[in-house]
């Protein structure tokens, strides 16, 4: 398996990932396993992101309400899609059992 990985199982994000030279293993699913310190693209749970040594997120800077079912790359384009770049580290969680929230 690439280093770089893919979570999409949507074909216009995967081509318009690729037109940026960004290739690698394309997963519509992934766990751990598939990601622990590899450099990922796509959309993932933080809890399963935290593991991957880089997480790149497709932003499409439009609202949820006028977001279609499917984007083709060139849609992606005119909508100024671009990629953030996050570095998540999961912390160990404070018990709460005895704080009123």
């Amino acid at each position: 398996m690439s280093d770089i990985i893919i979570v999409s199982r949507h074909i216009g994000a995967i081509e318009w990932l690729q037109r940026k030279n960004i290739v690698g293993t394309v997963l519509t699913y992934a766990t751990v396993n598939d990601i622990k310190n590899k450099t990922v693209f796509g959309s993932l749970p933080i809890h399963i992101a935290s593991h991957a040594k880089q997480y790149y997120k497709i932003r499409i800077p439009m609202k949820r309400t006028d977001t279609p079912i499917e984007l083709s790359a060139d849609e992606m384009d005119k909508l100024d899609a671009y990629l953030e770049c996050y570095s998540i580290s999961q912390i160990e969680t404070p018990h709460f059992a005895n704080v009123s929230l």
